[in-house]
């Protein structure tokens, strides 16, 4: 198992430092495929943890965040001093604020909180792909459809399609990312 641990402090820099420290752990683990879900779902958790973990506190508790790894499975975790449970709010299309826990739920394998002795822990799982089995570039396939002959007639190739190559591409995966 794999372990990594951040003292955020309690400052408005603390979600830009958690994305900064998760970029830098995941290429570490070698797990770049669930860079960009995993800073922004941080990203929303310590925002969340800044912004309500903080209320009533007299703030001397700094915001943690721990990394877990194994495999290619990863739970990150947002420790406050706050007692109180995340409410995910209902969906207001005109608040400017609200949908933190929505974005975690929506993009995290799965999500939750544990009470702590000094707070809690909010916390979001991910499982990223297995990595490639070689780097070799999609295969490039020579195709020759050929046409339905007619009754006793030989199979004659039809036309090719331009350059006489379809290359296959999977397409590439939408990215998030959190501004400052």
């Amino acid at each position: 198992m794999r372990v990594a641990v951040c003292e955020l402090g309690t400052d408005i820099l603390a979600p830009r430092t958690a994305r900064r420290f998760v970029v830098d752990v995941l290429r570490r683990w070698d797990m770049p495929d669930v860079r960009d879900d995993v800073e922004l779902v941080v990203c929303e958790l310590v925002a969340n943890a800044i912004n309500h973990g903080l209320r009533n506190t007299a703030h001397l508790t700094p915001i943690r965040l721990l990394m877990f790894g194994v495999s290619r499975s990863l739970l990150c975790m947002v420790l406050d001093p706050s007692s109180e449970p995340p409410r995910p709010r209902s969906l207001d299309r005109t608040a400017e604020t609200g949908r933190g826990l929505q974005v975690v739920a929506g993009i995290s394998e799965r999500w939750g909180w544990s009470p702590l002795p000094t707070g809690k822990a909010v916390w979001a799982s991910f499982t990223a792909p297995p990595p490639p089995e070689s780097a070799v570039p999609p295969a490039v396939v020579r195709t020759q459809p050929v046409s339905a002959p007619a009754y006793g007639a030989p199979a004659r190739p039809a036309s090719m399609p331009p350059g006489g190559v379809r290359r296959t591409v999977s397409p590439a995966r939408p990215g998030f990312t959190c501004a400052t």
